[in-house]
């Protein structure tokens, strides 16, 4: 028993490893989770739980059963075996879950979870704002490690991760933080948990992070509504006008005009946008639905697919349209796993909804894994797929989550 649980606590020792470093370093997150899964494992095997722990709950058992269909989509996939292993290795991530929830499950459950993750979050949004005042460079950090920096960060107020995957984390971040605050009632993460979504908000360009950042301002306001703190809403709501007042007057009507500008590009069959090119990819979603509805094309066919349909549509000579990743995990699942595959991922999202629905931070974290699906792919994401597994199976394995 004291090898079972030392076990568990060994993984998730390396799992809040795999958050403090989400935003810092990709390699060491991933090192972090498969040493936490392998770990996992031998866990089950110790416990001889094979397979209940696919089947626990209906969550976990949709998602197995979408995982399953993705391996089994090698005896039809029109993918090569090269784009089929290279998409497999990216979507096992689904299987994630419900080894991380058994662990959450068979754990002591005193321990402060989130502690690292806003701890390694905190250095990097320290290091987002002198980057954005100008006191540093993160480009000498990297150096300095002996890292080679990536050149599309250079602008911006991102550090180590691009704009959607540092507004999406931060906006978590700020959620947690902020609750945290409220039940600690600590000062210091009130100040937090602004500077995160003041970061998201005016400072960062991800406009996934902004929809998602509205519904977590929702949640806390409806939070206050409930417990009938009206002041503590009031608070809110005042600091949200002011700060949209001084620093947010042109940013929502500039963003807002260039997704209309988008739109009216799209209109006269311009899709040289990110609106655009979502929408390409939507449209092969349903044209691959319409030719194989049931079963799809199978793993790693959506470039393939994509392909021709480009050629179908005389698109043939853009090539900037041709990817693995369509910025849409429902699209994704459509073209290679078709209906069953589509239906198998809505049931995933339902009962995680009603499994979560009872705490304010696992529905914005519900909120945040459904969104973000919706305009990028992210389990298929290796950063963004690894932080909502831990997440996800976090928010399911406690009655109330506590930050």
């Amino acid at each position: 028993m004291n090898f079972f649980f030392g076990l568990n606590s060994l993984s998730i020792f390396f799992l809040q490893i795999s958050l403090f470093f989400i935003l810092i370093s990709t390699a060491v997150s991933n090192a972090a989770i498969i040493i936490a899964i392998i770990l996992g494992l031998l866990s089950i095997f110790k416990d001889k739980r094979y397979l209940e722990i696919f089947f626990t709950n209906r969550v976990n058992l949709f998602i197995s059963l979408l995982t399953l269909l993705l391996l089994l989509s090698y005896y039809y996939t029109s993918a090569t075996n090269q784009e089929y292993f290279e998409i497999i290795k990216k979507y096992i991530k689904f299987i994630y879950i419900p080894i991380c929830f058994f662990i959450f499950k068979n754990a002591l459950k005193n321990q402060d979870f989130y502690f690292l993750f806003i701890l390694g979050s905190t250095i990097v949004l320290i290091l987002s704002y002198l980057k954005f005042f100008n006191f540093i460079n993160p480009a000498d950090i990297s150096e300095f490690f002996g890292i080679q920096y990536n050149s599309k960060l250079a602008n911006g107020v991102v550090v180590f991760q691009h704009s959607i995957i540092h507004g999406i984390i931060f906006s978590f971040y700020s959620f947690v933080t902020f609750y945290r605050a409220r039940s600690k009632s600590n000062f210091i993460y009130y100040i937090l948990s602004f500077l995160g979504f003041f970061n998201v908000l005016f400072l960062n360009n991800s406009r996934t992070a902004y929809l998602i950042v509205i519904i977590m301002f929702f949640i806390i306001l409806l939070s206050f509504l409930k417990s009938r703190n009206y002041k503590k809403l009031l608070s809110v709501v005042a600091i949200i006008t002011i700060s949209f007042s001084f620093f947010g007057n042109n940013i929502l009507s500039n963003r807002l005009n260039l997704a209309v500008n988008d739109i009216k590009y799209i209109n006269q069959n311009n899709y040289e946008s990110s609106v655009g090119f979502r929408y390409v990819w939507f449209k092969n979603g349903i044209n691959s639905l319409y030719e194989k509805p049931i079963f799809g094309y199978g793993a790693g066919s959506f470039k393939n697919t994509l392909s021709k349909f480009l050629e179908k549509e005389n698109l043939i000579n853009k090539k900037d349209f041709l990817t693995q990743n369509p910025h849409n995990e429902f699209v994704s699942i459509i073209v290679q796993a078709g209906l069953i595959g589509f239906f198998l991922l809505i049931g995933f999202f339902y009962f995680l909804f009603k499994y979560i629905k009872k705490s304010d931070v696992g529905l914005g974290i519900f909120f945040l894994v459904l969104i973000s699906c919706f305009f990028n792919s992210v389990f298929f994401d290796n950063v963004l797929g690894i932080f909502s597994v831990i997440l996800i199976s976090h928010a399911m394995s406690q009655k109330k989550l506590e930050v």
